[in-house]
């Protein structure tokens, strides 16, 4: 997505969220490191979609920042016991972890950023939704 965006002549800030800064911040230099000549910017930000928390706390990093948010895309997901690939739904703590990380979070992620999406002029949303649909994954097909 950011090499896309990093071909426009405008120039875009891109937030780039993980559970930990460290890694967030790594991760942007890295992707920075691919496109030196880019306008644009990476903000590493720390967000947990499984602490309600962390998840306020980057709205408030992000309201006081920007002010508003012009296009959110939900990456996250987690698969925690590869068992349950097969279908095998009786392991009750991993599925209901499972549904927390890739349902409620995303939930509770989505609308606490809708007040800032609403500022936009032309906000969107984006939900990546399988294994599949990783960049990584989408850059090889």
């Amino acid at each position: 997505m950011f090499r896309a965006l990093s071909s426009f002549e405008k120039a875009y800030e891109v937030l780039f969220g993980r559970r930990s800064r460290v890694k967030a911040e790594q991760a942007a230099n890295s992707v920075m490191k691919d496109f030196p000549s880019t306008r644009s910017r990476i903000w590493p930000v720390q967000v947990d979609i499984e602490n309600d928390e962390s998840i306020q706390c980057m709205f408030e990093e992000v309201q006081t920042k920007f002010g508003r948010l012009d296009a959110m895309v939900n990456n996250a997901g987690a698969q925690f016991d590869q068992h349950l690939l097969g279908w095998y739904l009786d392991d009750a703590p991993n599925m209901e972890r499972l549904m927390d990380f890739n349902t409620v979070g995303t939930q509770i992620m989505t609308a606490t950023f809708v007040p800032l999406l609403l500022k936009s002029n032309d906000p969107r949303i984006l939900f990546m939704t399988s294994g599949n649909s990783t960049l990584k994954e989408a850059e090889r097909s």
